[in-house]
């Protein structure tokens, strides 16, 4: 008998301080407003979303011990920034969840990335969009809606969010070229 209630006893202290994790949860849907947010990047320039208006923006979540982050900002760097990055009207961020300066700056370097990332040390950005999970990507529309967000190494909706960035971009290059 006491056997069982020490492990009865143990089973509930667990419990009760969250040994099992929650499954990853997004605190936001396509179509909503993006959240405001600020945060310096890591050549110190400070990056707002609410500056960004007229823009396509995507935001990059991750971590340098995530797998699925590496392969897929290699994929953002070859297909995304070097296509986009002269565009006047693409923004793009690669926030590091609970990642320090120094941490993404050697990463940064050891990998070739060239895109602008940012660390996020408490999470304090991260914790706007959901309570765990990366990598996470939103791609917001001029507005500053959600028109696309990911959360995992989703190959399909990767695609789909690469389609819809091309799409939207020409849609802007178009009416830039009307006015």
């Amino acid at each position: 008998m006491k056997m069982k209630l020490s492990v009865c006893l143990i089973f509930c202290i667990f419990a009760i301080s969250g040994f099992s994790q929650d499954e990853p949860k997004s605190y936001t849907k396509v179509s909503q407003q993006m959240p405001d947010f600020s945060i310096k990047d890591l050549s110190g320039n400070n990056f707002r979303i609410t500056d960004q208006k007229g823009k396509i923006i995507l935001i990059y979540f991750w971590t340098t011990w995530c797998p699925y982050c590496k392969t897929e900002l290699k994929f953002i760097e070859k297909e995304i920034w070097q296509k986009y990055k002269d565009s006047p009207d693409f923004v793009f961020l690669a926030i590091a969840r609970e990642e320090t300066t120094e941490q993404i700056s050697s990463y940064k370097k050891a990998n070739d990335f060239t895109f602008p990332m940012a660390a996020d040390e408490k999470g304090d950005v991260f914790n706007l969009f959901g309570n765990r999970g990366v990598p996470r990507s939103y791609l917001v529309d001029t507005e500053g809606k959600i028109i696309a967000q990911t959360l995992g190494l989703d190959i399909e909706a990767i695609e789909e969010r690469h389609k819809l960035l091309d799409t939207e971009l020409k849609k802007l290059k178009k009416k830039t070229k009307r006015i």
